[in-house]
């Protein structure tokens, strides 16, 4: 990457339309005006999948939760007159701590919860789907009637009524999850608008980026930043005259983030921890994100939304607290002794984006199977049969809603009990480790008549169970529960024949007068037809006539296929056959060749059958058809 970069992007305008909270919206589609991380920006921390977890002892939260649940370990949660408490400032909205469960043995949590002063505000509820309440109290200083209060200050609502009664499209958790990964994703191909900006990188990998406010934008500048994948440490330098703070928003390319290094913000006459509000750090692709050492001077500045990472912040958290807002990711991690910092992102005068932000997970609708000559669309759960005229490969598009290429989902495919592979639409199925074909039968056998051609074969399936996923994640390796979003399984059936065409008697043509021999009249063509492509052989016998008509011998008779004369036939008794292939290990769709007789009438030791001067005669020919193996 360029170690200088110049960007200069201006708009003429950033504003758009609905209020995140304030109006009734879509449950589909929510606007992120107001409220930059949709429904966590009023919560310190949101944690969209895991525990948020504290690990000293002594702690003291001082701010607004959601997590599915708040797991203190062994840590005690004691205020200095020893006693616990979750929230000991009134103005923190109610409710303070949204679970989606509380355990029994989490007696930590119970007493955090339970204790007298739980909420300044009394009157103050906290939410969980589930409560589960332990048997004694005798241990880890539990007593009824913390057990009381735990049972008296859980709210009737529900997470989900909670979630609804935002209007912000969100029901669950899991919808949370959604949104804000949504959000992160927008936010990465963000415009700026109302600033121009410049970056470069020095010797020590410290990317410098100088943010010029445009004195004539009328609305609240929005500033979106791309740290270089080399860059160890960043310094923003705000400069320029703007009646409004801008907003920046900071994208981290990283997969896994370890800060280590510088995070500086100047400019306005501002100091950095104010600047902490106006600053959302984003992690579209991080699976962890740790910033538990924040170098002294430099701390880690801003909101983080890492909404499919486990976040670390340590103990940089204690020391640091008023400089880090807003925490969401899947998990979270805090190691602080005393942790009174409620700063939160600054919602009043964020301008929104130019587009709504789905809440609705990415869902696999069907799967369409083509092939050359036919197409199938599959539900879910079913059987989907589809017939193969020729040797093709069939193909499967995935039909989806709410899946942009921008959204961070990607499309898998399993086939039967095989390991997942990245798919991609109008991919070949049969090309993927683990197609396996079922075929119905193991061979065919036909006895020719006096007609001229004859067709034996066989009806051939192949039968594999598919399953398609849309995740949240790019390498097959990584798919999980916790990262599909949407699964389709079908049967899919595939159909189609090997047949093959051939004469079913071989005429030694017309016999003169005191003649022994005879000869085919012409070249025959043998034509095969393998839709499956399977290895398939073809076989021709002939067996010794002792009837009246006419009299060979086996052993004297020779066939020639194509330009390959072949020794003659084996046998040597009158009940006795012998066989030739013609075709070996066809796997082509269409194969054909050709074959001749020369037959010996009589012999040394066979006196000849009475023939008519003029008369034609024919040999009955026998063909056998089987098949092995997978094909291609």
């Amino acid at each position: 990457m360029n170690k200088i970069k110049s960007i200069i992007l201006f708009s003429l305008s950033f504003l758009v339309a609905l209020s995140f909270f304030a109006e009734k919206i879509s449950a589909t589609s929510v606007d992120v005006k107001s409220h930059p991380l949709g429904v966590a920006s009023t919560f310190k921390y949101f944690a969209t999948a895991g525990d948020l977890t504290f690990s000293n002892s002594g702690v003291k939260v001082n701010a607004r939760i959601a997590a599915k649940t708040v797991d203190f370990g062994s840590s005690q949660v004691w205020l200095n007159n020893g006693s616990a408490s979750f929230e000991s400032d009134t103005s923190l909205t109610s409710p303070a701590l949204v679970l989606g469960k509380v355990t029994s043995d989490n007696t930590n949590l119970l007493r955090g919860i339970g204790t007298a002063n739980y909420f300044s505000n009394t009157s103050n509820k906290y939410i969980a789907d589930s409560v589960s309440l332990p048997t004694s109290v005798d241990n880890n200083f539990l007593t009824k009637d913390m057990l009381n209060n735990v049972s008296s200050r859980k709210s009737t609502q529900s997470v989900s009524d909670y979630f609804n009664s935002l209007s912000s499209g969100i029901t669950s958790f899991s919808d949370a999850k959604t949104q804000l990964e949504n959000i992160s994703n927008q936010y990465k191909s963000g415009t700026t608008a109302g600033a121009s900006i410049t970056s470069s990188t020095d010797t020590n990998n410290i990317e410098t980026f100088n943010i010029k406010l445009d004195s004539s934008y009328s609305g609240t500048p929005i500033v979106f930043l791309s740290v270089d994948s080399s860059a160890e440490g960043i310094d923003i330098e705000v400069s320029g005259n703007s009646s409004e703070k801008p907003y920046i928003i900071v994208n981290w390319p990283e997969t896994e983030f370890t800060f280590s290094k510088k995070y500086y913000v100047n400019g306005l006459d501002m100091s950095q921890q104010k600047w902490s509000s106006y600053i959302i750090n984003n992690f579209s692709n991080a699976s962890s994100v740790n910033i538990s050492n924040a170098w002294e001077g430099y701390p880690f500045t801003g909101a983080i939304l890492a909404p499919d990472a486990s976040v670390n912040v340590g103990s940089s958290y204690e020391s640091y607290g008023k400089y880090i807002t807003n925490i969401i990711g899947s998990s979270i991690s805090v190691a602080t002794a005393d942790n009174t910092s409620d700063s939160l992102i600054n919602s009043d005068s964020f301008p929104g984006t130019s587009t709504s932000v789905s809440t609705s997970k990415p869902t696999i609708s069907s799967v369409t199977f083509e092939n050359d000559s036919n197409s199938q669309t599959a539900t879910a759960d079913g059987t989907t049969t589809i017939p193969i005229a020729a040797n093709t490969n069939t193909t499967a598009t995935i039909n989806s809603t709410n899946l942009t290429s921008d959204s961070g989902y990607n499309t898998f495919v399993k086939v039967n009990d095989d390991s997942w592979q990245s798919f991609t639409n109008d991919q070949i199925i049969s090309s993927l480790t683990g197609y396996s074909k079922s075929l119905t039968s193991s061979s065919a056998n036909s006895i020719s008549t006096l007609d001229s051609t004859t067709t034996i074969g066989l009806n051939l399936q192949r039968s594999n169970k598919l399953t398609f996923a849309i995740a949240k994640t790019s390498s097959a390796t990584d798919i999980s529960s916790s990262t599909i979003v949407s699964e389709f399984t079908t049967t899919l059936d595939e159909t189609g024949t090997l047949t093959a065409t051939m004469p079913t008697a071989t005429s030694i043509g017309s016999v003169a007068l005191g003649s022994t021999t005879g000869t085919t009249s012409s070249d025959q063509a043998v034509k095969f037809t393998n839709t499956f492509g399977v290895n398939a052989s073809l076989t021709v016998s002939l067996t010794k006539d002792t009837s009246d008509n006419l009299f060979y011998d086996p052993t004297v008779t020779k066939m020639k296929i194509g330009d390959n004369s072949l020794a003659a036939f084996g046998a040597s008794t009158e009940t006795m056959s012998d066989s030739k292939t013609l075709l070996d290990n066809v796997t082509s769709n269409t194969a054909s060749t050709t074959f001749a007789l020369n037959v010996a009438l009589g012999g040394s030791t066979a006196a000849m059958k009475e023939v008519t001067p003029g008369q034609s005669y024919t040999i009955p020919l026998y063909w056998s058809m089987s098949y092995s193996g997978n094909g291609n």
